[in-house]
């Protein structure tokens, strides 16, 4: 094993593109990104900048991708969990069966994600999909929150019908950092940490919401400080996002905004945000 820093990153993605119409977000500017990325490029990813761990996450809805992520965490030391897809708005007895399904195929499920991101309002709060959530904490796994900010009141309704699901918020819900718009997001981000002490979010994402070309440490921190304030040291996790990331970062600047912004707040114990909290959460 390479040498290694505390540190696990809870947002990994990998992909075949030969599916195209899968990755149909993948819009002009984005070219870094179009291409395959194998784990072998992300184990070079991790050990060059001295990363332990990862956390995959699922990148299409199919669940021959999630049963794939499975496969590989259970040969690969590096793979430390995996975040699978399954139809949550099909209702809790669809769920449970998927889950099921998808636990014969590797032993570290550690949660589900529906891609909610860019779906109808109101997709959250069906009777089905509140079945679906409530299923994945009956079974102890994390429900993962792909959401942007217009979605919050959704989500808070959904965080509040699953008292017994412990979320985690994905992207910060993916505030318009390149607006410097923070009102409306704000008040969101707070009601939802203030739901319950199962609630947690990832500190991933922003560097895709801001200007990609001409971003600067200071565009963040407003944002990062809105998170721990409203989550506390003890739900805040780091995520790279990568390789999504890549159109507006490298991997070591990723990390260094949250290590820069660290140093504002000495109370922190780092080793919480990059490492301590995701055993946790994941339950690693």
């Amino acid at each position: 094993m390479f040498s290694q820093q505390r540190i696990i990153d809870t947002h990994n993605h990998l992909w075949k593109l030969e599916k195209n119409d899968y990755f149909s977000w993948i819009q002009e500017g984005m070219d870094i990104i179009r291409r395959d990325f194998s784990f072998d490029d992300l184990q070079k990813t991790l050990k060059k900048n001295k990363v332990m761990g990862s956390i995959l996450v699922q990148a299409i809805a199919v669940t021959e991708e999630s049963e794939q992520l499975l496969k590989l965490a259970d040969r690969e030391e590096l793979v430390q969990g995996v975040i699978g897809w399954c139809d949550i708005s099909r209702g809790g007895q669809f769920v449970q069966k998927a889950i099921d399904h998808l636990r014969t195929k590797g032993k570290l499920l550690k949660g589900i994600r529906y891609m909610s991101q860019g779906m109808p309002a109101g997709h959250m709060l069906t009777d089905n999909f509140i079945d679906g959530c409530r299923t994945v904490g009956r079974n102890g796994l994390v429900y993962e929150l792909l959401i942007t900010a217009s979605q919050l009141s959704q989500a808070i309704e959904l965080v509040r019908a699953c008292p017994d699901t412990r979320f985690v918020v994905e992207h910060m819900a993916k505030p318009s950092i390149k607006s410097h718009n923070i009102e409306d997001w704000c008040k969101g981000i707070n009601q939802l940490a203030a739901i319950s002490g199962e609630i947690y979010c990832k500190i991933s994402g922003m560097v895709t919401e801001a200007d990609w070309k001409n971003w600067k440490q200071s565009d963040f921190e407003p944002y990062m400080d809105v998170v721990y304030n409203a989550f506390g040291k003890e739900r805040i996790m780091f995520g790279s996002d990568w390789p999504v990331s890549l159109v507006a970062a490298r991997y070591p600047q990723v990390k260094n905004i949250l290590e820069t912004w660290l140093d504002k707040y000495p109370e922190i114990n780092r080793d919480e945000v990059f490492y301590k909290n995701a055993i946790k959460v994941y339950r690693l």
